[in-house]
């Protein structure tokens, strides 16, 4: 995973990013490494962000209201899921 993150940021393709770490992400947080999982869906958005993508921003999001909920601050995932929801509706 290191090396294709490499990769895409040597070719500056920051969806290709995104997709990886979120990947990142998504096996830390199936490790309970809440923190890394969270710099991964962090970075993800980032990366998400610089590439424009509005879908590719919608993982990350929902990604990190996951990661707020699993570590026992669901109420702090509320406005982070439904500014996700408007977004995702926005999309169709």
């Amino acid at each position: 995973m290191e090396e294709a993150t490499k990769v895409a940021s040597e070719l500056k393709n920051e969806g290709v990013r995104s997709d990886i770490l979120n990947t990142q992400g998504d096996a830390a947080f199936y490790r309970g490494d809440y923190k890394a999982a969270r710099s991964a869906y962090e970075q993800a958005a980032l990366a998400a962000a610089k590439a424009k993508d509005r879908e590719k921003m919608l993982i990350p999001k929902m990604n990190l209201a996951r990661v707020s909920i699993a570590e026992g601050r669901a109420q702090a995932a509320i406005p982070d899921l439904r500014a996700a929801i408007q977004q995702a509706d926005s999309l169709i």
